[in-house]
């Protein structure tokens, strides 16, 4: 075999950076607040029918873990090809790291790659910046299969209880930090499974829309050169005036009376606040405003997965026909029928498919042996 020369290789990233244009040439005016640059480029690959969801998303992709106190976990919820994967992609390059997560990596690789994103050094002194979760395609099976992952979310939020501890062969234990910002994404609705309501508390809700049928034309990240995308936020976290400003402004909103949400809002919104008013340099009236929008839209839509707003109208409808003829349930296979359809029409998955008794519990209707009744009792 002929021996490897380094000084003769053909790296493909040499060609690319010159074939390929740079994210830079997305941002239309660089006198642009550092937000509404980071919103331009964004804009050009996902889209929310809701824009002040922009926002927020870009603000989440600022935090950096050794800054925060409490962050929450961004859950980036909808169908397949509606930009989930493409802004845990974005958030990785933008923290320089090369990869997302996904449902085939285990609890240590996992844990373990937070710990070394993490520290600088061995003693776990000294902090990096930049050390993030991106994990695409989380299923409730990965949650079941292994609560071990389950734990590294729930006590992965707040920095006081980010200590996961693993027994060693000598009786010892070993401890892992996990706290820092999460970004998953799911086509399944987590945020409203029964079995995670303590992880619920703790979700970020964004919720994506597949842009087919709209007249809305979006690029392709893989058109594009992020080489040197970190720059963006490394630039914006090495200066040490962005970050004296930074811990003011969060004992500003931790300690502001104005807030109009519930605690547990509020403690998730404060370092997301913090970046939030110092990127898109608004005041903390304009900021808290915006975090109170979001929250309330959330609490009036609860957000409802695709297989819960199909289910809810279809079985009004049905049980309007059934009143006709004083009928009083819904047969299963008709009801079995309509989850073919919604299936074959790409409104629902086959794993979402999965949960439709679970959904129908939920929406008040009891299973028999014929068919489903309303519960009255609800």
């Amino acid at each position: 075999m002929e021996e490897f020369r380094p000084e003769e290789y053909i790296n493909p990233k040499d060609f690319m950076v010159d074939l390929l244009p740079t994210w830079k040439s997305l941002i239309t005016n660089d006198s642009e607040p550092l937000g509404v640059q980071l919103q331009q480029v964004i804009g050009n690959f996902v889209w929310y029918s809701n824009p002040d969801l922009y926002q927020i998303v870009c603000s989440y992709m600022m935090l950096s873990q050794k800054w925060c106190k409490v962050v929450p976990i961004m859950f980036c919820y909808g169908l397949p090809g509606s930009g989930k994967s493409t802004i845990s992609i974005l958030t990785a390059y933008l923290h320089n790291q090369e990869y997302t997560f996904s449902s085939s990596d285990t609890f240590p690789s996992i844990r373990n790659s937070l710990d070394h994103l993490r520290w600088i050094d061995e003693d776990k002194q000294y902090e990096k910046d930049g050390a993030i979760l991106c994990w695409d395609n989380l299923g409730s099976h990965d949650l079941r299969r292994d609560p071990r992952l389950l734990q590294l979310l729930l006590f992965g939020y707040n920095r006081s209880t980010d200590k996961v501890m693993i027994a060693n062969n000598d009786g010892t234990n070993k401890v892992f930090h996990v706290f820092c910002p999460k970004v998953i994404s799911s086509v399944e609705p987590l945020h409203q499974d029964v079995d995670f309501q303590e992880l619920h508390r703790r979700f970020l809700i964004i919720n994506h829309k597949k842009v087919d049928g709209l007249n809305i034309n979006l690029e392709s990240i893989n058109d594009y050169d992020f080489s040197d995308f970190a720059e963006f936020y490394f630039d914006f976290w090495h200066n040490k005036l962005n970050c004296i400003q930074y811990v003011s402004r969060r004992k500003q909103f931790s300690s502001n009376k104005q807030w109009k949400i519930t605690e547990t809002q509020k403690t998730v919104s404060i370092d997301l606040a913090a970046i939030h008013s110092l990127i898109y340099e608004t005041t903390t009236l304009e900021t808290i405003t915006l975090i109170e929008k979001y929250w309330q839209q959330i609490m009036n839509t609860n957000v409802k997965s695709e297989i819960e707003d199909a289910l809810e109208t279809f079985m009004k409808v049905e049980f309007m026909k059934l009143e006709n003829i004083g009928g009083t349930y819904v047969r299963h296979s008709v009801i079995k029928d309509y989850i073919a359809l919604l299936i074959k029409d790409g409104v629902i998955t086959n794993s979402e498919s999965k949960e439709f008794k679970k959904v129908l519990r939920k929406l008040g209707y009891i299973s028999t042996k014929i068919g489903w009744f309303k519960n009255e009792s609800v």
